[in-house]
């Protein structure tokens, strides 16, 4: 499993209208992004508006299908490996399954888990996505090293 930090609050505008309209031939998404402001309000006393460049909105009937959108790439990463998945929004899960008795399997699944991660890892940093600092350490990938 993959624990990605503030998921929905990093996902990048550009790069996911951009995705959207390449990937998916979605044009019209724009402007249900780009209007996106934030402001704090204490005792009727209002802050200045900020844009959001970032983000899509937690709880919104879109904001699970937008994230899993904007990731969809991993998923090609994944089949590249020949590695099962299942994606949900923020929730990523890697199956695996190798012969614990036969050293070159479990050999070249290490492998193939090993060359996933760091194409997985690569792609997040590229597309402003940060995998939880314990996730590394906890996987149940570290469990079979």
């Amino acid at each position: 499993m993959l624990d990605l930090s503030a998921a929905f609050d990093t996902v990048d505008h550009s790069i996911l209208l951009s995705r959207l309209q390449n990937r998916f031939g979605i044009k019209w998404f724009h402007s249900y992004l780009d209007s996106r402001e934030q402001f704090v309000s204490v005792n009727g006393t209002e802050s200045s508006k900020k844009h959001l460049p970032y983000g899509v909105p937690q709880g919104s009937v879109l904001g699970p299908l937008l994230y899993s959108l904007y990731t969809s790439p991993l998923g090609d990463i994944a089949r590249k490996h020949s590695i099962p998945f299942h994606f949900y929004a923020d929730d990523t899960q890697l199956y695996l399954s190798f012969t614990s008795d036969c050293p070159d399997h479990l050999s070249s699944t290490k492998m193939a888990v090993e060359l996933c991660v760091k194409e997985s890892g690569d792609w997040m940093l590229r597309n402003k996505l940060k995998v939880t600092e314990n996730c590394a350490t906890n996987s149940s990938y570290h469990r079979f090293r």
